[in-house]
Protein backbone atom coordinates (compact mmCIF):
# COMPACT_ATOMS: atom_id res chain seq x y z
CA UNK A 1 0.00 0.00 0.00
CA UNK A 2 1.54 3.48 -1.21
CA UNK A 3 1.68 6.16 2.00
CA UNK A 4 2.14 9.92 0.92
CA UNK A 5 4.13 10.31 4.21
CA UNK A 6 5.86 7.70 6.82
CA UNK A 7 3.35 9.44 9.20
CA UNK A 8 0.58 8.03 7.78
CA UNK A 9 1.77 5.01 7.07
CA UNK A 10 2.14 4.49 10.73
CA UNK A 11 -1.10 5.13 11.76
CA UNK A 12 -2.55 3.13 9.05
CA UNK A 13 -0.22 0.30 10.36
CA UNK A 14 -1.32 0.68 14.32
CA UNK A 15 -4.86 1.67 12.73
CA UNK A 16 -5.26 -2.43 12.15
CA UNK A 17 -5.13 -3.57 15.26
CA UNK A 18 -8.67 -3.41 16.64
CA UNK A 19 -9.92 -0.52 19.09
CA UNK A 20 -7.18 1.39 17.91
CA UNK A 21 -8.32 4.45 15.95
CA UNK A 22 -6.23 7.79 15.13
CA UNK A 23 -7.91 9.62 18.68
CA UNK A 24 -6.70 6.25 20.75
CA UNK A 25 -2.86 6.86 18.83
CA UNK A 26 -3.10 10.86 20.04
CA UNK A 27 -4.64 10.10 22.88
CA UNK A 28 -1.60 7.81 23.82
CA UNK A 29 0.85 9.81 22.87
CA UNK A 30 -0.52 12.92 25.30
CA UNK A 31 -0.66 10.65 28.27
CA UNK A 32 2.75 9.25 27.23
CA UNK A 33 4.37 13.08 26.81
CA UNK A 34 2.30 14.16 30.13
CA UNK A 35 3.71 11.13 31.90
CA UNK A 36 7.16 12.13 30.34
CA UNK A 37 6.81 15.82 31.95
CA UNK A 38 5.92 14.55 35.52
CA UNK A 39 8.79 11.91 35.37
CA UNK A 40 11.33 15.68 34.53
CA UNK A 41 9.57 17.44 36.78
CA UNK A 42 10.20 14.74 39.73
CA UNK A 43 13.56 14.54 38.16
CA UNK A 44 14.82 17.61 38.71
CA UNK A 45 13.43 17.72 42.53
CA UNK A 46 10.57 19.46 41.67
CA UNK A 47 8.13 19.95 43.82
CA UNK A 48 10.14 19.69 47.60
CA UNK A 49 9.26 16.69 49.88
CA UNK A 50 7.56 17.26 53.13
CA UNK A 51 6.85 15.26 55.72
CA UNK A 52 3.14 13.60 54.44
CA UNK A 53 5.76 12.13 51.40
CA UNK A 54 8.22 11.22 54.10
CA UNK A 55 5.53 9.29 56.08
CA UNK A 56 4.59 7.21 52.38
CA UNK A 57 8.13 6.71 52.02
CA UNK A 58 8.78 5.34 55.23
CA UNK A 59 5.62 3.33 54.79
CA UNK A 60 7.06 1.97 51.43
CA UNK A 61 10.52 1.32 53.01
CA UNK A 62 8.96 -0.33 55.88
CA UNK A 63 6.98 -2.75 53.18
CA UNK A 64 9.62 -3.21 50.69
CA UNK A 65 12.14 -4.05 53.37
CA UNK A 66 10.55 -5.59 56.22
CA UNK A 67 7.39 -7.28 54.62
CA UNK A 68 5.06 -5.19 56.45
CA UNK A 69 1.53 -4.88 55.17
CA UNK A 70 -0.51 -1.55 56.31
CA UNK A 71 -3.45 -0.93 55.36
CA UNK A 72 -3.92 2.85 56.02
CA UNK A 73 -1.70 5.95 56.23
CA UNK A 74 0.09 5.85 59.12
CA UNK A 75 -1.70 7.91 62.19
CA UNK A 76 -4.27 8.52 59.43
CA UNK A 77 -7.13 5.98 59.47
CA UNK A 78 -9.14 7.62 56.27
CA UNK A 79 -6.44 8.00 54.26
CA UNK A 80 -5.17 4.23 51.73
CA UNK A 81 -1.66 2.70 51.81
CA UNK A 82 -1.57 2.14 47.49
CA UNK A 83 0.78 4.82 47.39
CA UNK A 84 3.23 3.16 49.91
CA UNK A 85 2.46 -0.33 47.98
CA UNK A 86 3.36 1.03 44.81
CA UNK A 87 6.68 2.92 46.09
CA UNK A 88 7.49 -0.07 47.44
CA UNK A 89 7.54 -1.63 44.78
CA UNK A 90 9.52 0.97 42.97
CA UNK A 91 12.31 1.00 45.71
CA UNK A 92 12.80 -2.70 44.78
CA UNK A 93 13.48 -2.08 41.63
CA UNK A 94 15.39 1.37 41.55
CA UNK A 95 16.66 1.71 45.13
CA UNK A 96 14.80 3.79 47.88
CA UNK A 97 14.23 7.50 47.17
CA UNK A 98 12.21 10.44 46.39
CA UNK A 99 12.29 9.95 42.89
CA UNK A 100 11.10 6.04 43.45
CA UNK A 101 8.25 7.31 45.65
CA UNK A 102 7.10 9.29 42.80
CA UNK A 103 7.00 6.79 40.45
CA UNK A 104 4.36 5.14 41.55
CA UNK A 105 2.52 8.55 41.69
CA UNK A 106 2.73 9.20 37.79
CA UNK A 107 1.72 6.13 37.42
CA UNK A 108 -1.61 6.48 39.04
CA UNK A 109 -1.58 9.95 37.28
CA UNK A 110 -0.95 7.97 33.75
CA UNK A 111 -4.10 5.82 34.49
CA UNK A 112 -6.63 9.04 35.02
CA UNK A 113 -5.27 10.20 32.10
CA UNK A 114 -6.48 6.95 30.32
CA UNK A 115 -9.82 6.99 32.77
CA UNK A 116 -10.64 10.29 32.10
CA UNK A 117 -10.08 9.69 27.95
CA UNK A 118 -12.43 7.32 28.13
CA UNK A 119 -15.53 8.54 30.02
CA UNK A 120 -15.12 11.91 28.37
CA UNK A 121 -15.29 10.38 25.18
CA UNK A 122 -18.07 7.96 26.36
CA UNK A 123 -19.78 10.77 27.78
CA UNK A 124 -19.28 13.43 25.35
CA UNK A 125 -16.92 13.52 21.75
CA UNK A 126 -13.10 11.94 20.99
CA UNK A 127 -12.38 15.65 20.42
CA UNK A 128 -13.44 16.60 23.36
CA UNK A 129 -11.09 13.79 25.48
CA UNK A 130 -8.40 14.85 23.35
CA UNK A 131 -8.88 18.63 24.52
CA UNK A 132 -9.41 17.25 28.17
CA UNK A 133 -6.43 15.30 27.94
CA UNK A 134 -4.12 18.21 26.68
CA UNK A 135 -5.69 20.36 29.86
CA UNK A 136 -4.75 17.75 32.19
CA UNK A 137 -1.21 16.65 30.64
CA UNK A 138 -0.14 20.41 30.53
CA UNK A 139 -1.92 21.94 33.56
CA UNK A 140 -1.01 24.40 36.20
CA UNK A 141 1.02 24.25 38.82
CA UNK A 142 -1.16 23.62 41.76
CA UNK A 143 -2.39 20.35 39.76
CA UNK A 144 1.42 19.06 39.17
CA UNK A 145 1.74 19.76 42.86
CA UNK A 146 -1.61 17.70 43.78
CA UNK A 147 -0.13 15.07 40.75
CA UNK A 148 3.53 15.04 42.34
CA UNK A 149 3.19 14.53 45.95
CA UNK A 150 2.53 11.48 47.27
CA UNK A 151 0.78 12.23 49.99
CA UNK A 152 -1.81 9.17 50.73
CA UNK A 153 -4.96 10.10 48.89
CA UNK A 154 -5.24 12.88 46.37
CA UNK A 155 -3.75 10.67 43.14
CA UNK A 156 -5.61 7.71 43.92
CA UNK A 157 -9.24 10.05 44.91
CA UNK A 158 -9.06 11.36 41.09
CA UNK A 159 -8.22 7.83 39.82
CA UNK A 160 -10.86 5.98 41.59
CA UNK A 161 -13.53 8.49 41.20
CA UNK A 162 -13.19 8.69 37.48
CA UNK A 163 -13.53 5.36 36.98
CA UNK A 164 -16.72 5.35 39.27
CA UNK A 165 -17.97 7.40 37.14
CA UNK A 166 -17.45 5.76 34.34
CA UNK A 167 -18.22 2.25 35.33
CA UNK A 168 -21.44 4.11 36.49
CA UNK A 169 -21.79 6.07 33.26
CA UNK A 170 -21.33 2.51 31.10
CA UNK A 171 -23.77 0.91 32.98
CA UNK A 172 -26.51 3.52 32.46
CA UNK A 173 -25.54 3.97 28.64
CA UNK A 174 -25.93 -0.06 28.17
CA UNK A 175 -28.99 -0.85 30.07
CA UNK A 176 -31.03 -3.05 28.51
CA UNK A 177 -34.80 -2.79 28.72
CA UNK A 178 -35.31 -6.55 27.06
CA UNK A 179 -33.91 -8.82 30.01
CA UNK A 180 -36.04 -10.48 31.96
CA UNK A 181 -37.08 -9.85 35.34
CA UNK A 182 -34.87 -13.01 36.94
CA UNK A 183 -31.62 -11.87 34.88
CA UNK A 184 -32.74 -7.98 36.47
CA UNK A 185 -32.45 -9.74 39.92
CA UNK A 186 -29.44 -11.70 39.39
CA UNK A 187 -27.59 -8.48 37.70
CA UNK A 188 -29.16 -6.78 40.96
CA UNK A 189 -27.79 -9.03 43.55
CA UNK A 190 -24.18 -8.89 41.50
CA UNK A 191 -24.12 -5.12 41.71
CA UNK A 192 -24.70 -5.16 45.55
CA UNK A 193 -22.48 -7.81 46.39
CA UNK A 194 -19.50 -6.00 44.19
CA UNK A 195 -20.85 -3.01 46.11
CA UNK A 196 -20.51 -4.76 49.50
CA UNK A 197 -16.37 -5.87 48.86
Amino acid sequence: MYTDSPKQGLLAKLSKYPGIGKYQLFALLIIVLAVCLRILLTASGWPTTNSDEGTIGLMARHIAYNGEHPVVFYNRNYLGALEAYLGAAFFRLFGPSLFSLRLGIILLDALFFASMYLLTSLLYTKKLALFVLVLLGLGSSAMFLRELYATGGTTQTLLFGTLAFLLASWLALSYRQDLTGSRRWLRLAAYAGWGLV
